[in-house]
């Protein structure tokens, strides 16, 4: 009868153990620590040097607490690479100065973090746009086309999803979408699949939303909308919001809303449904707006938001509407009444708001995220500026999650204070380690099991 040699049995051993445990095996030590915050920071966070408007910049996220000390960094990818598996992995790089881009989403199985950018490494492609040959035809990263074929070079709209311990995927390097334009935000499940929001050049089917597998090169279009925002999952229906220019009011195209794309999440082209009363515009009654636009009817400029249960919705509201015109800048607080949103009021005290007729300062937010922790909502928020090197913040604020008019004792609080040359974009609480599947449990139980039998035959 054969043997297994104790020396294969613990080689088959740490087989298993890899196959059980890959993640924790290629680094153990968390970057992010659950209950944190993380930023993403665009430019000089990692002393890499300084930046000009429109530049490709490297992505840091950051971990900080929920009162705004740091923890821990790491920069995305700035070169390609091939993971264990033996997948292309792509270089990741922001544009230094655009307030659309940046916004970081938390998967909704809570292991994940999320961000798109560009496929290219930051120093050689703003060494290259200064020669007079310049190859991607643009000193823009925004404006490099993401199509292949043309005269310049294309430049792949990138998803990086990163785990607690740091492990990216930048394996899904898209060049149907954002063409000449940027990337705003993806969200996931669990990175098996993503759905990418964005703006391209209108009419050539690489604007609006898109579902996307993993490591594709490109994705199915969901919808043409113009000006798309930020794609969220809130309990498994996919929502995204919107600000164009374009007007009407029918589907979500061309008006600024948020909406709902089909009562499961959409594989295959949809038309979404606004949600009832955030569409376009709001009138204001006194008291429930930021103080800049006082009462009547001002325009919406819908960012990233927050469901703190199903009748109420935190707005990160940007304060630039595209529609034109004063808007409602700061974080609005939306309560679902009869099968419609109402505006219940508007936080802004403490941002220091400017209005979007002033030539530098903070018109709104942009970034959000939050928890509601016994019926006191904690809400943390990037600002949205005039200028694109405006200086940028993290703010925190709690907000009574049954108030319906606005508590003159809230106040938001500065938690953070973007350092020189850099920019601070999108917020997300930290992703948790996910715990390892039954199967690969079941694998090492197996291991374990044989080295007790080789260490039976040794002693036999």
């Amino acid at each position: 009868m054969n043997s297994i040699s104790p020396r294969a049995g613990l080689s088959l051993l740490a087989i298993l153990l890899s196959v059980a445990f890959p993640v924790a095996q290629a680094q153990a030590a968390n970057v992010f620590k659950s209950g944190d915050l993380v930023l993403s920071v665009y430019g000089n966070g990692n002393q890499s040097g300084t930046y000009s408007d429109n530049q490709a910049a490297p992505i840091v996220l950051r971990d900080v607490t929920t009162s705004g000390s740091f923890v821990d960094q790491m920069t995305l990818p700035q070169a390609s690479f091939y993971s264990a598996g033996g997948v292309l992995n792509s270089a990741i790089s922001g544009e230094y100065g655009s307030s659309s881009e940046g916004t970081l989403e938390l998967s909704a199985d809570g292991h994940l973090l999320t961000i798109m950018g560009y496929g290219v490494n930051a120093s050689t492609f703003d060494a290259a746009t200064v020669n007079a040959t310049n190859a991607y035809g643009t000193q823009a990263l925004a404006q490099t086309t993401s199509v292949k074929g043309g005269s310049s070079i294309a430049v792949a709209r990138v998803v990086a999803a990163v785990n607690a311990q740091g492990s990216v995927d930048t394996s899904t390097a898209l060049y149907n979408f954002a063409n000449t334009n940027n990337p705003r935000s993806v969200a996931t499940v669990n990175g098996q699949s993503f759905y990418v929001a964005g703006q391209g050049v209108k009419g050539d089917g690489t604007q609006g939303v898109q579902y996307v597998m993993d490591g594709a090169s490109s994705g199915t279009v969901l919808y043409h909308g113009t000006d798309t925002r930020t794609a969220m999952i809130v309990n498994g229906q996919l929502y995204v919001s919107t600000d164009s220019k374009q007007g009407g009011t029918t589907g979500a195209k061309g008006s600024s809303n948020i909406a709902v794309y089909g009562a499961t999440l959409p594989t295959t082209a949809t038309t979404p449904t606004i949600l009832a009363g955030i569409s376009n515009n709001v009138t204001l009654a006194q008291g429930e707006g930021n103080g800049i636009s006082n009462t009547g009817k001002v325009n919406l400029s819908p960012e990233n938001f927050f469901f703190a249960n199903s009748t109420t919705l935190y707005v990160a509201d940007g304060g630039q509407p595209k529609q034109g015109g004063l808007g409602d800048g700061g974080l609005q607080k939306w309560s679902l009444t009869n099968g419609t949103w109402r505006l219940d009021y508007t936080l802004s005290s403490g941002l220091g708001l400017v209005a979007n007729t002033a030539s530098a300062g903070t018109t709104g937010l942009i970034g959000l995220t939050g928890k509601d922790v016994g019926g006191e909502v904690e809400l943390f928020a990037t600002n949205s500026t005039i200028g694109d090197l405006d200086q940028t913040y993290l703010y925190g604020i709690d907000d009574s999650l049954s108030a319906s008019v606005l508590p003159t004792s809230e106040t938001f609080s500065v938690l953070v204070t973007a350092e020189a040359d850099t920019n601070i974009r999108g917020v997300a609480f930290a992703p948790t380690a996910a715990v390892p599947e039954p199967a690969n449990v079941a694998l090492l139980a197996a291991g374990l099991g044989l080295m007790a039998f080789v260490s039976r035959r040794r002693k036999g």
